[in-house]
């Protein structure tokens, strides 16, 4: 048995878009860039869902048990820290083909 939770990550200035200085697609136009970094809040939040997730594993009585554990804490091998050209899609139309 699973016991899974997701999170969201409230809006602030320091996450954002903006367009790669360095990235272009084939079309010659800067690639979207995502700046991404959790804060203090998403630490608490995940700190306390898993601690919650724990709780109600604890509740059932489980033969086996691997502890649920904060993805957001720094420290974790998944980065906390993301700044990432994304470029597999542009803003770039899409080429239309020949007849």
């Amino acid at each position: 048995m699973q016991i899974n939770m997701s999170g969201s990550v409230m809006s602030n200035r320091f996450n954002y878009y903006d367009l790669d200085p360095t990235y272009r697609n084939a079309f010659g136009l800067p690639l979207m860039r995502m700046t991404f970094d959790y804060k203090e809040n998403e630490h608490k939040i995940g700190r306390h869902a898993a601690g919650v997730i724990n709780e109600i594993a604890k509740s059932m009585n489980p033969t086996r048990m691997n502890p649920a554990v904060a993805r957001t804490d720094p420290g974790r091998s998944c980065p906390t820290r993301a700044r990432t050209t994304l470029a597999a899609r542009s803003w770039a139309p899409a080429r239309r083909r020949a007849r």
